[in-house]
């Protein structure tokens, strides 16, 4: 049996729009891709014949479609999302989906997608901090940590990450702060989506901190 690619473009169901940054997953195959800002994906090494896709993005309806594989060839597929309505009452932090990358490195990836729990706009210039669980910094001791910030999209990618369970911190002045427990595996890109909730303008007293105490190895 030959394989093929699959280019898969993904966009808002009644405006037209560019989706960026969701999530592909072919079913049943533990292979998938991330769309890129505009919306864009490949993926390739796929078995010739019909599969499955789940398509899903943050303030968005998930869905599936069924596309034919031809051999030696890039197929197209275009998917349409539809928008969710967001509110503050809903759940902040949406379940982690894999995009499955075979690599054969030992490490993976975090993606965090940001946006406001009220609005669903993007969340730019969020910090987002990844460290081991129950560490802390100090002049004799550190531990490594990746770090990134989102970017215009609310969305941040973090590379190189050995397989391990982890802290991610997520962090902006007028928002609420989040620590949330996530896993990293190898060849794996994982999205951590979430909805943060607006506390206003920034103002003296209310600092974005990042803090971490020690409970030992």
């Amino acid at each position: 049996m030959g394989t093929g690619c699959l280019l898969v473009r993904v966009r808002e169901s009644v405006t037209g729009k560019p989706v960026p940054y969701a999530n592909i997953l072919a079913i049943g195959l533990r292979t998938g891709g991330l769309a890129d800002s505009i919306g864009r994906c490949v993926i390739c090494t796929l078995p010739e014949g019909m599969v499955a896709i789940k398509t899903s993005a943050l303030a968005f309806s998930p869905r599936s479609d069924t596309v034919l594989i031809h051999r030696n060839r890039t197929d197209t597929l275009r998917v349409e999302l539809r928008r969710l309505p967001i509110n503050a009452s809903e759940t902040l932090w949406v379940a982690p989906t894999y995009a499955v990358v075979p690599t054969g490195s030992k490490s993976g990836a975090l993606v965090v997608v940001a946006a406001d729990s009220t609005t669903g706009r993007p969340i730019s210039f969020l910090d987002v901090t990844v460290r081991r669980p129950g560490w802390y910094l100090s002049e004799t001791h550190s531990e490594p940590e990746w770090l990134g910030t989102t970017d215009s999209t609310g969305c941040a990618r973090l590379g190189g990450i050995p397989a391990g369970i982890y802290d991610a911190t997520l962090c902006q002045n007028s928002f609420d702060r989040r620590t949330v427990g996530v896993e990293i595996v190898a060849g794996v890109t994982d999205t951590l989506s979430a909805r943060m909730v607006y506390l206003g303008p920034p103002r003296d007293g209310r600092r974005c901190e990042v803090r971490f105490e020690f409970k030992g190895k």
